[in-house]
C-alpha cells in the first residue's frame, strides 16, 4: 500500500521542480547541477533503504520506483541545465521508459494473462508518451 503512493508522489515532486513550463530558458549554475545530482543519489540511497523492508516482487517494484525517481529527477536536472528542447525531449522519453520499468514489476506478480495485458498497457503507454515527448520537442524547435 505505501510503495503505490510512493512513486507518484516523488515523480510530482520531481516534476514540480522540474517543470519544462517553469524552466524552459533558465539556465542552472554548474554548482546546482552538481547539487541537484548529489541530492538525488541521496534521495535514492534512502529510498533503496526503505525497499529492505520488503520481501518478493514487493521489494523488486520498491527498488524500480526508487531507480524511476532516481533517472527522472537526473534527466529533468539535466535538462534544466542545459535548456534545450533536446534535453527536454530526452527528460520526457526518460520519464516514459522508467515508468515501464515500474509497471513492468508491478506486472510481475500476476497470473499469464492478466500479466500479458498488463505489460501491453504499459508499452501502450510508454510509446503513447514517447510520441507525446516527440510533439512537444518539434513544436519547441519551431519557436
Amino acid at each position: 500500500m505505501f510503495r503505490r503512493s510512493l512513486l507518484p508522489g516523488l515523480i510530482g515532486l520531481a516534476w514540480l521542480a522540474a517543470s519544462p513550463s517553469l524552466a524552459v530558458g533558465e539556465e542552472v549554475p554548474r554548482a546546482g547541477y552538481v547539487a541537484d545530482h548529489e541530492r538525488i543519489d541521496a534521495e535514492y540511497s534512502v529510498a533503496k533503504e526503505r525497499c529492505d523492508r520488503y520481501s518478493g516482487n514487493a521489494q523488486d517494484v520498491c527498488v524500480a520506483e526508487a531507480r524511476a525517481a532516481r533517472r527522472i529527477a537526473k534527466t529533468e536536472s539535466e535538462a534544466r541545465y542545459r535548456g534545450t528542447p533536446k534535453a527536454w525531449y530526452d527528460a520526457r522519453a526518460a520519464r516514459a521508459e522508467a515508468e515501464f520499468e515500474v509497471a513492468r514489476e508491478r506486472c510481475g506478480d500476476r497470473a499469464r494473462d492478466t500479466k500479458d495485458v498488463c505489460l501491453a498497457e504499459a508499452r501502450a503507454a510508454e510509446t503513447r508518451a514517447k510520441a507525446e515527448a516527440k510533439l512537444a520537442r518539434q513544436q519547441a524547435e519551431g519557436r
